[in-house]
């Protein structure tokens, strides 16, 4: 993704320290992977170091994957994923009130995954997501505000994984949104329904639940092997995984705004 904006420069945040010139005054510790660094993802974080990592890598991992929703949003076509290896690395630098200044790498395993095209983050995305965040996500009663940063979090495991994995993961999302105990798939299309999508989507999503109990239960051990593949291809004019996916995209963009409004009201 390329971001249409400037930041600070990084020694502002980092204590001296910058991709050009990866040693600081406060540590031995030096950093360089070779790559060119066209933005950075800061979070602020207090706790332990393992505890730390976890709710930032959480919280940018929401952030990833509201911004690519809102970039698919109002893309002409679908973005498709390369076969590029994402980055994985993480660096925490202590706090100043830290008495161990030591700077720790460390894995946080893939957040986004490279896409063939390139994605712009231009002012109407930006937007979108600051909207996201403030006038729906943060209006949302805390039960709700809950599910919706679980769902997010699956959506970006979905993105990031392939066939099967993925697949289910984009359920978990909406079943996280969604579900309800007992009644899982009804609960779901209810949800669904609430988007105000074209007429087929409920039609979709009674399919899609079978699918994924197909794949849950190892009736089929990858999505084109379902009995029903071909025939769903040949009624919908789609494949199951497009779908799944922007139906969990469009649920994660409008719930926010739908319960936010309802609890207005």
């Amino acid at each position: 993704m390329q971001l249409g904006r400037t930041f600070p420069p990084t020694d502002t945040f980092f204590d001296g320290w910058t991709p050009k010139s990866p040693a600081t005054d406060h540590s031995r510790f030096s950093f360089n992977a070779g790559y060119e660094f066209r933005y950075i993802l800061l979070t602020e974080e207090y706790g332990t170091q393992e505890g730390a990592k976890f709710s930032s890598t959480l919280k940018i991992r929401m952030f990833i994957t509201v911004l690519f929703a809102c970039a698919s949003e109002i893309s002409k076509y679908r973005y498709h994923k390369s076969i590029a290896q994402p980055f994985t690395r993480c660096l925490q630098f202590p706090h100043k009130t830290t008495p161990d200044h030591s700077i720790t790498l460390s894995d946080c395993g893939a957040l986004s995954p490279f896409y063939a095209s390139e994605i712009t983050i231009n002012a109407e995305i930006t937007r979108k997501t600051a909207d996201w965040y403030k006038s729906s996500l943060s209006r949302c009663p805390e039960e709700h505000k809950q599910r919706i940063k679980k769902s997010a979090n699956f959506f970006n495991r979905a993105m990031n994984s392939e066939d099967i994995e993925s697949y289910i993961n984009y359920f978990i999302a909406l079943d996280a949104l969604f579900g309800q105990r007992g009644s899982v798939e009804a609960s779901i299309i209810a949800g669904i329904k609430t988007l105000g999508l074209d007429e087929k989507s409920e039609e979709k999503t009674s399919w899609l639940f079978d699918l994924r109990n197909e794949l849950v239960h190892g009736g089929s051990r990858y999505i084109a092997e379902w009995p029903k593949y071909q025939r769903y291809i040949k009624h919908f004019g789609s494949k199951p995984l497009d779908d799944l996916k922007e139906l969990a995209q469009k649920s994660l963009l409008r719930t926010p705004s739908i319960l936010a409004t309802s609890e207005a009201n």
